[in-house]
């Protein structure tokens, strides 16, 4: 997805809802340093020439920029205490996407911890009626390549609760029906990204309410992302570029959430309450004329390019019979085998008993704080946005 020099002002637009976009340039004055000075940060590498030719004309192409933004620096800010973790992960992986995919990027939440970008980041709840409104006064004539709803934190319960039914029918429905989101154009075969496209966590919740939308399939074609395709996520892509010890240990999450957020098994469909709009039965029809389904991450909605009269779920078997790899295989079907104990003789358990050393005990997580994904550590995280 690397690609040549782009003046910002052209670059593709991608809309991330459910993710903030702080000001580091606002952050560093508020704690008393000169963003254009390079001094307050001794532990970044000095830039080349070549680079800081590089940030003169992205300065003077892009209206709303007047400093470069490194991924090193918000890493600082983070050891420092500046940004929350969630600040800094958020503004690290838009920064590294902005780089590495060569585009703009716009958000969406309802944070308030941290000094914000208003010229990039909108807070409003995008399950109300009037968000779409809203985004056309806030980005008032920009049309977006991309549409991504954030994956990388969602515990039991949230996407239920924070990605209403009117999320599905109204606000993406709106976001074609209003020309918010570009119509992708057959004929052009240059993309830099994906054009069209809203991306969706692959999540029991967030298929099950695409399934029930009637509305979508007047606007969209409906596939779903497997780990081979993950770069047409452009977020995702430049999430890839942080590095993975920076983001567990300084940013506090693995970088590769959507392993456990977007994607789900039978004990989670068995789990899940039923949705009034579609029977069960129907969803688990679906899920079954899948293939590799162990290997899906994100739902991808297209916009229905002109001429296309209604959109189609795709990628679907004939029949769940011609499946190989699908739903039944997935991660926990084969825990409803209980695999054979095996037998250990009466001295090798006693040679056993003398060499084994007490473990340290973790806290329990009675309190339903989230813990971090560095092992030991514990902490109570701040709350994310009422979307």
């Amino acid at each position: 997805m690397e690609s040549g020099p782009t003046e910002l002002n052209e670059r593709p637009r991608v809309l991330c809802l459910g993710v903030s976009y702080p000001s580091l340039a606002e952050t560093l004055k508020a704690h008393g340093h000169d963003p254009h000075s390079r001094d307050w940060n001794t532990s970044a590498a000095p830039r080349s020439n070549k680079r800081r030719r590089r940030s003169a004309s992205a300065e003077k192409n892009c209206l709303d920029k007047t400093f470069d933004e490194t991924v090193e620096d918000i890493l600082e800010c983070a050891r420092r205490k500046y940004l929350s973790a969630i600040d800094a992960r958020d503004l690290a992986r838009i920064v590294a996407t902005q780089i590495h995919a060569s585009v703009q990027i716009y958000t969406v939440s309802q944070e308030d911890a941290a000094r914000y970008d208003t010229k990039r980041h909108l807070d409003a709840n995008f399950n109300r009626s009037s968000f779409v409104k809203l985004l056309q006064k806030k980005f008032s004539g920009i049309q977006f390549d991309q549409v991504i709803l954030d994956y990388f934190w969602i515990p039991p319960g949230w996407d239920k609760n924070h990605w209403k039914t009117s999320f599905f029918d109204n606000t993406l429905v709106n976001l074609a029906r209003q020309d918010i989101l570009k119509q992708p154009d057959p004929t052009n075969s240059n993309d830099v990204i994906k054009e069209g496209a809203v991306f969706l966590p692959f999540c029991f919740h967030c298929f099950t309410e695409v399934l029930a939308s009637k509305a979508l399939l007047q606007h969209y074609n409906i596939s779903f992302v497997r780990k081979g395709e993950l770069g047409d996520v452009t977020l995702w892509a430049g999430t890839q570029r942080i590095d993975k010890a920076s983001m567990q240990h300084v940013l506090g999450k693995h970088r590769d959430q959507e392993e456990t957020y977007c994607t789900f098994g039978p004990s989670d469909v068995r789990e899940a309450s039923d949705n009034a709009r579609i029977d069960k039965g129907e969803v688990l029809n679906i899920l079954r004329r899948l293939e590799d389904f162990r290997d899906i991450r994100f739902i991808a909605l297209r916009r229905l390019a002109r001429g296309e009269d209604k959109g189609k779920l795709m990628g679907l078997a004939a029949d769940a019979s011609l499946v190989k790899r699908g739903f039944d295989c997935s991660r926990d079907a084969a825990q409803t085998t209980t695999p054979a104990t095996p037998t250990i003789s009466h001295a090798r358990q006693k040679r056993r008993a003398r060499t084994v050393t007490p473990t340290a005990t973790l806290p329990s997580d009675s309190s339903g704080e989230e813990p971090t994904d560095q092992i030991g550590q514990w902490w109570k995280p701040k709350s994310r946005e009422s979307n």
